[in-house]
């Protein structure tokens, strides 16, 4: 078949609308894979709500629009710039730095097929970026009008501009032609162009209506034909064939053959108009309003954000990209919905936050969950149902719970003692009923319908309506008991709050405080798997396992990721599930028994925090239950914003490889031209690479790694860090690589790299040494003749002239040995030696058994400094920071040196957390009272600088990179809590 059989076979696939709908969702699939929309099944209340402002680099304004481009940035077009954003940094190219860019106020993006990017402003026309750089397209060019409102690609693949003066149609050949009124243009202001599934066009008018452009034919559509307005701001197709139509008064239409027909939506949900729509991949057909937030539609059913950021926000522009995420663009800057891995229910749900204790009922599978304050819920499905002291509860402050399996549900309160609540009311008891105290702490229910109680002075069993109590004089620690668990064997165990850990065999206590392989003596959670195995966790001592008979102890040292244990749960995948204070944690059981067993293994372990869906990382602990399995496998945890719902099997793994690209490369502070191989002058000192890799769902949580092939011996993991740092690369070709991994560390298997061409000085190069080494020859030749015909009566004189030129050999060689070890710029130490002497001082370290210190500092927002008032003045900065940190060492094993850019680094010898810490304050409050001008950042204008410090006693099992890191890691938390601080990982 010839090519023109093939492209207008291809045209009557596209204008199916059966065939179009399928190419686009196995489009869809093969750019996106496993990544779906927002879950339908979620209250709008618990989608995970991310907001960019200012905060994150976006200039001031309102967002008109967003887009991800296929190498997964995300543009947005402002009110004050056209912006490139990748999740963490922010480029905005404005009028002032962009040539081609007439107005920088961005109110349309679209990418055209061949990768273009098409940009449309507010009084500055059209503007394509390609390969770089923006190219007008203006009145000059044939625009109708410089107010461009929508851009809209059809399937010919011409460029359609919907202007205040009518539509322009730019041809794939480059021909121009313009729509008016009087081609049939309801009006000229047109404010959308869409072109649906049939081929035909609209085109939406702010005053007159909506047009449709069919076969050459203009239908007008507004309050002629039944709309409630003329101001029609949004038309979209759903992946069904209906055509959506949105007007500024709040009308929201199906197209049908009849004309418009509206959609019902409940009152006051539509508030001032409907300004956008977006269908997501998991079938959401989302409307953007004026003034009254975001509202979903699915199947029928009409939700609305009706509290936080985005229940009153104007919202005008929405995408989802290729992981899941809608992005929400807003007169109130960016916003991020996603599914998050995690389902809270808190205040927003109609429970409460602060909740202590959760239980799940056998019987029906609801789940009770206890408050601070709040009283007894009880969550059925999205069922929220309240009891409290009005009801009858002894107390609103709820610390243990027991459902009875009929039910009901023993009610443990902090205060007012026990309650049982079932179909029959609420019954209490109290001290006066034979409790040692109103204070309950745990409750137990054994299958013979027996109830423990822990309370504040004792345990007790209430059987056969009466309570029988033992207290420390029975053996009991001195201590509360705050957690209880019956194994297999009919055995008590008990958790004490300072007492460590005790069992009961209903004859004797047998306490195991300070035992080896058990834990601190504050115990919060005991959990027994299918093999009889029980694992013990403490408030801050980590998890311990008790096995035939035995225990063992695993720590932060071990791979856990938080020492606090508050509650432990099993999956049917096979890890353990660990909450705690900072964070809930999954750890493989395996691994555990594996390292129990003295396998040298790494352990597959995680924590999830705030970044993975968590609204609070801080869960509860102390009480009883801090977790409960549900009926359908979902494991519950109570924490400070609410209970937090795990559903192991459908935790959401992110498995779309973050791309990885280079954004710039510069030597010695100066940007380099983009190009592949990249050549350094002679004599460079510092050369920096700066990367990104595109994951928008949690950034900073992406992961790095790369090598400089032919200097780097294997891969440098460097975190979250953006920029590769090397001083003083010795002559030579090379080759940088980086590749990423995501927030679910998984990692793109294609690296991106570029070549890199050390030149060198002329005394460098092979033919020089060869020339030298002839020159050297004959000139010894020459000598030694001249000295044999002189010899008796030149010896002495000649013997001294060797002396005196091997003097001043030596000290040349000196000074250039001491030069190498200097940055040029600063007149610290490089790079080199510091990793030469942290080699040296880490072996010391390890021998004598001393800690060894390190503090990285970094200049806050040097980067616009030094792009407003020069390299002059960055270099002023660079040497005034260096003097200052050097005014705070003073031992001589110290060593200040610049790491890279605008990084210092200073290696501390016999140094421990606390004067470490001590150390890196003096040198923050030192660099600020240099009181150096900084007009676009830092403190009342000045520069300031973040610190991270890290301390280690290294030994046999850890290498020099992992003090670098853990200081890496206390600089990026000083500068996410706002700079011009210090941080310090205080390690386990």
């Amino acid at each position: 078949m010839v090519a023109g059989g093939w492209a207008g076979t291809f045209r009557s696939i596209v204008a199916n609308p059966e065939w179009r709908r399928c190419l686009g969702a196995l489009l869809l699939f093969v750019l996106a894979g496993p990544a779906l929309g927002l879950d339908p099944d979620r209250l709008t209340s618990q989608y995970v709500h991310d907001h960019y402002g200012r905060d994150e680099g976006l200039p001031p304004g309102a967002v008109w629009t967003a887009l991800q481009s296929r190498d997964g940035y995300l543009w947005l077009g402002t009110q004050n710039g056209l912006v490139r954003f990748d999740g963490i940094d922010a480029k905005v190219f404005t009028t002032a730095d962009t040539p081609g860019l007439a107005n920088h106020d961005v109110r349309s993006l679209i990418e055209a097929d061949n990768g273009d990017l098409w940009i449309g402003t507010y009084g500055g026309g059209a503007a394509r970026y390609r390969d770089g750089s923006f190219e007008p397209f203006g009145t000059e060019q044939g625009l109708a009008h410089p107010i461009v409102y929508d851009i809209h690609q059809d399937d010919e693949g011409a460029v359609w501009f919907g202007t205040a003066g009518g539509v322009t149609r730019l041809g794939p050949d480059g021909d121009v032609s313009t729509l008016t009124s009087a081609d049939g243009l309801a009006h000229e202001r047109v404010f959308e162009v869409y072109q649906d599934s049939s081929g035909a066009m609209w085109f939406a008018s702010l005053v007159a209506g909506v047009t449709r452009m069919r076969d050459g034919r203009m239908t007008t559509f507004g309050k002629a034909t039944g709309m409630v307005s003329d101001q029609v701001h949004a038309v979209y197709e759903d992946s069904a064939g209906t055509i959506w139509i949105g007007t500024y008064e709040g009308g929201f239409y199906r197209m049908e053959a009849s004309g418009p027909v509206r959609y019902p939506l409940p009152e006051g949900v539509a508030g001032n108009g409907i300004q956008s729509i977006l269908e997501d991949s998991d079938g959401n057909l989302w409307l953007g309003t004026y003034n009254n937030g975001l509202i979903r539609i699915h199947d029928g059913e009409v939700a609305h954000f009706g509290s936080g950021a985005l229940a009153e926000a104007f919202v005008f522009d929405m995408t989802e990209d290729r992981e899941g995420s809608l992005w929400v663009a807003s007169r109130e800057g960016l916003h991020r919905l996603g599914n998050g891995k995690f389902l809270t229910f808190g205040e927003p749900e109609g429970l409460a936050d602060a909740t202590f204790v959760v239980a799940a009922d056998p019987s029906d599978g609801s789940v009770w969950a206890g408050t601070e304050g709040a009283g007894l819920f009880r969550l059925q499905g999205r069922e929220v149902e309240r009891f409290g002291v009005d009801d009858g509860l002894a107390s609103n402050n709820i610390s243990a719970l027991a459902p009875d399996g009929s039910g009901g549900v023993w009610v443990g309160s902090f205060g007012g003692g026990l309650n049982h609540l079932s179909d029959e009311g609420i019954r209490t008891w109290t001290r006066e009923d034979g409790l040692p105290s109103n204070h309950i702490f745990a409750l137990l229910l054994e299958d013979d319908g027996a109830l423990w109680v822990a309370a504040d002075g004792g345990i007790s069993r209430l059987a056969d309506g009466r309570f029988r109590t033992w207290t420390r004089e029975d053996g009991l620690p001195d201590a509360l008991v705050r957690q209880m668990h019956m194994d297999d064997g009919g055995r008590l165990w008990l958790g004490t709050n300072g007492g460590g850990l005790s069992r009961f065999d209903g004859q004797r206590f047998e306490n195991f405080a300070g035992q080896a392989g058990v834990p601190g003596n504050i115990i919060y959670a005991f959990h027994e798997d299918a093999e009889g195995s029980l694992w013990i966790g403490s408030r801050d001592s980590g998890l311990s396992l008790h096995r035939d008979g035995r225990f063992h102890h695993f720590s932060v040292a071990d791979g856990l990721p938080q020492a606090s244990v508050y509650g432990i749960a099993g999956d049917e995948q096979g890890y353990l599930w660990l909450s705690g204070g900072g964070g809930l944690a999954r750890v493989a059981r395996d691994d555990l028994l594996a390292i129990a067993d003295g396998e040298d293994i790494e352990l597959d372990a995680r924590l999830f925090n705030e970044s993975d869906g968590l609204r609070n990382g801080q869960f509860a602990g102390g009480f009883q239950p801090p977790v409960a399995t549900g009926l359908s496998g979902h494991i519950w945890f109570p924490g400070l914003a609410g209970l937090v719902r795990v559903a192991p099997e459908r935790l959401g793994i992110n498995r779309i490889e973050p791309p990885v690209t280079l954004e710039s490369v510069s030597v010695d502070g100066r940007s380099l031209p983009a190009g592949d191989p990249v050549r350094l002058p002679p004599g460079s000192d510092n050369l920096e690479v700066h990367y990104t890799a595109l994951s928008l769902v949690a950034p900073r949580q992406v992961r790095f790694r790369y090598r400089l092939e032919g200097y780097d011996q294997r891969w440098q993991d460097v975190g979250g860090r953006r920029t590769a740092y090397y001083t003083r690369l010795p002559p030579g070709e090379y080759r940088f690589e980086v590749r990423a991994s995501n927030n679910d560390g998984i990692w793109s298997e294609r690296t991106a790299g570029l070549t890199v061409v050390q030149e060198p000085f002329a005394w460098q190069t092979t033919w020089f040494r060869v020339l030298a080494i002839f020159a050297f020859g004959l000139l010894a030749v020459l000598v030694y003749r001249l000295s044999v015909r002189q010899f008796r009566v030149r010896e002495q004189r000649l013997s001294g002239l060797v002396r005196e030129r091997t003097e001043q050999l030596e000290q040349a060689l000196e000074a250039v040995e001491r030069s190498s070890r200097i940055d040029g710029l600063t007149g610290v130490a490089n790079r080199g030696y510091f990793e030469e002497r942290l080699a040296r001082e880490w072996a010391i370290a390890r021998r004598e058994h001393e800690p060894l210190g390190l503090i990285l500092a970094d200049l806050d927002h040097f980067k616009l400094l030094n792009d407003s008032r020069g390299h002059q003045v960055g270099d002023d900065c660079l040497r005034g920071v260096a003097e200052a940190l050097m005014a705070v060492v003073h031992r001589p094993g110290d060593l200040v040196a610049r790491y890279g850019g605008e990084e210092f680094v200073v290696l501390l010898p016999r140094t421990d957390i606390e004067s470490l810490r001590v150390l890196a304050e003096r040198m923050r409050l030192g660099v600020e009272a240099l009181g150096l001008p900084h007009p676009e950042g830092g403190i009342n204008g000045r520069v300031t600088i973040s610190v991270g410090a890290a301390a280690v006693i290294p030994d046999g099992q850890v290498e020099p990179r992992v003090l670098v890191e853990r200081a890496d890691r206390a600089l990026y938390t000083a500068k996410d809590a706002g700079r011009n601080r210090v941080s310090v990982d205080a390690g386990s």
